[in-house]
């Protein structure tokens, strides 16, 4: 079977596409704009990973991805929770879109309608297994920030849970809540929008962090980049369907290397 282009990176550090298939891979914060929808759509496109929308806000990857829910009289999401069944997801097989990652998109009515913790993990258990069989992909959660029910579940239920991690006063604090509620799940701290240098004090809280709860920091850094928030292309940055700008090629270099280490943190505790 070819190996679609976005996916050799796995080839080439002895990971085999298929290992990851009916896994589970939560993106999840306490806290907005730490770059959570960022993170999860750039991830399931390099995983190859079929992404799941729980966002009910403007700011949902479903919106950023092209994709407007509110323009359809059904919802994906919704129809399969309530007919007890696995969704389907679009972009996906002869739907590919170029530079899009496969999607099963997220609803604004989802916030009124989503289950419980445990309900959510027992459904997200049961689409992974299928999906994974059906389209040999993992699947990645985009949440919806904090402590919701969806999000709970979709962090018991994970393999990994990455959390974006920004160096400030209020997101710190966020995460530490955070950790206090979820700290005994698999999870990886991903520093997000950093500076080349940032603040010791935020460094040394992010350690003490990852000491007190047991949950590593990434080895690679995101970096804060002033072009980011106003790109409009309904793509993710590390598409090989299009050539990236020469500025955006550190970021693509991070990106690939954090999909890495989720892969290999992810089949390493299996």
């Amino acid at each position: 079977m070819t190996v679609p282009l976005r996916q050799q990176w796995m080839i080439r550090h002895g990971i085999a596409p298929s290992d990851l298939a009916g896994k589970i891979f939560t993106v999840a914060a306490y806290k907005g704009g730490v770059g959570k929808t960022f993170l999860a759509t750039e991830l399931a496109y390099l995983l190859g990973a079929i992404l799941i929308d729980f966002e009910w806000d403007e700011g949902s990857a479903s919106i950023a991805l092209g994709y407007h829910p509110e323009d359809r009289q059904r919802s994906i999401i919704i129809d399969a929770i309530n007919n007890e069944r696995t969704p389907r997801p679009i972009w996906a097989g002869d739907h590919e879109q170029p530079g899009r990652p496969a999607l099963i998109p997220g609803h604004s009515d989802f916030e009124d309608r989503q289950p419980s913790a445990a309900a959510t993990a027992k459904l997200l258990n049961a689409w992974a297994a299928e999906l994974g069989t059906k389209y040999g992909r993992p699947i990645v959660l985009d949440t919806h920030p904090g402590g919701s029910p969806s999000t709970l579940g979709a962090i018991s239920a994970a393999n990994l849970t990455i959390i974006p991690t920004v160096f400030k006063e209020r997101e710190m604090q966020a995460l530490e809540g955070m950790l206090k509620e979820v700290g005994d799940y698999p999870l990886l701290m991903v520093p997000n929008m950093t500076s080349a240098s940032p603040p010791d004090r935020f460094l040394t809280w992010a350690v003490r962090l990852s000491e007190t709860y047991q949950v590593p920091i990434a080895d690679d850094f995101i970096r804060n980049y002033a072009w980011l928030p106003s790109r409009a292309l309904r793509m993710v940055n590390s598409s090989v369907d299009h050539a990236p700008v020469k500025k955006a090629a550190p970021l693509v270099a991070s990106l690939n290397t954090i999909a890495k280490e989720v892969a290999v943190r992810c089949l390493a505790t299996q």
